[in-house]
Order: C-alpha cells, then sequence, then structure tokens
C-alpha cells in the first residue's frame, strides 16, 4: 500500500512540476506543487495538482513522531477564495474516508501557512509548509 501511495506522489510530482509558482499564481492556484511540510507540522510531503474540472488533488505523507507511525492520504477540493474545501478520497485512517474538511491557508513567497477551521469557523493549529523546488 505504501509504495501505490508513493507512486501516485511521484506521478504528481512529475505533473506538478510544471506548474506555477506561488508568486505568480493566484488564488489557490498558488499552492499547486510540491511541498514539504516543515515546524510546527509533523515531517512530510504534500503534491497538490489542479485538475481539468478545477478541482484540487493533493496526495501527502506525513511521519508521525509521536505515535511512531507514517499517515498518508489522497484528498479532493475545491476552492473557495483562500479556502480548500477538502473530501478524503483515501486515508490510511479508513474511517476518515469522505469526510470533509475547510482549510484556510496564506502563501507568502515559496512558503504557506494553513489551518483547518473548526465547525464554528474558528482556525485550529497552524501547519506550515515550504515549496520544493
Amino acid at each position: 500500500m505504501r509504495v501505490r501511495v508513493l507512486m501516485v506522489c511521484l506521478g504528481l510530482g512529475i505533473i506538478a512540476l510544471g506548474t506555477e509558482t506561488a508568486a505568480a499564481a493566484s488564488g489557490c492556484d498558488a499552492v499547486v506543487g510540491p511541498w514539504e511540510y516543515v515546524s510546527p507540522s509533523d515531517p512530510g510531503r504534500i503534491i497538490i495538482s489542479k485538475q481539468s474540472d478545477g478541482t484540487y488533488l493533493a496526495v501527502w505523507i506525513l511521519a508521525r513522531a509521536v505515535r511512531n507511525t507514517a499517515d498518508a492520504g489522497a484528498w479532493q477540493a475545491n476552492c473557495e477564495g483562500t479556502r480548500l474545501r477538502w473530501r478524503i478520497l483515501y486515508s490510511t485512517d479508513a474511517a476518515a474516508v469522505g469526510t470533509e474538511h475547510v482549510q484556510e491557508w496564506e502563501a507568502t513567497g515559496d512558503t504557506v501557512r494553513f489551518w483547518f477551521l473548526a465547525p464554528d469557523g474558528k482556525r485550529g493549529q497552524q501547519g506550515a509548509a515550504r515549496r520544493l523546488k
């Protein structure tokens, strides 16, 4: 299973390499491409691509030091300004498949900060990533 996730990540990485940089892109297109999670996020990678139907697809893997495990997933999103409304397509947590989460983000150059929003709209814990070159 992990090999399959890594193969998908590699394939999306090739697609994403030809996309715009955060500085040149507008809207959610600014987060398209390969990223590495940085503190305060757990270590990992994510590749976000824009699909022909206008939705966004993300494939990610995280090393969870606290649990000594790795988590992975494939999520699809619609863009709403600086928010992505994600629907989980695949997850190492099978109970999460089909659930939806709203993420708010801010991109500055080759870094992005993000927060998942609680049902009341309040930001949760901040995460961060830097664009891979």
